[in-house]
């Protein structure tokens, strides 16, 4: 969902930043994306969603950078430990 989103964003003339844990997966992506939308603006930030506080930094950072942000997506997925009963 999260790649499709930033796609139309993009495409829309958006300036994108994928907030990605694996950068290697998330370079990948901005890629396909500046490729396929002749946006160049597509970049990709390293953020790990499971710290709080990276979270925060993150957010205080992309609000000051370039006049803000205008939205934020966020298609974050988790793992539920089912090992651990009821």
């Amino acid at each position: 969902m999260g790649y499709e989103v930033a796609m139309d964003l993009a495409g829309l003339g958006g300036r994108i930043v994928l907030a990605c844990r694996d950068i290697d997966a998330g370079e990948r992506a901005a890629s396909r994306i500046r490729e396929r939308t002749g946006n160049n603006d597509v970049d990709c930030a390293w953020l790990d969603l499971l710290s709080l506080d990276l979270v925060r930094s993150f957010a205080a950072e992309m609000s000051t950078r370039d006049g803000g942000m205008c939205a934020l997506v966020c298609n974050a997925a988790g793992k539920i430990d089912t090992s651990l009963g009821s």
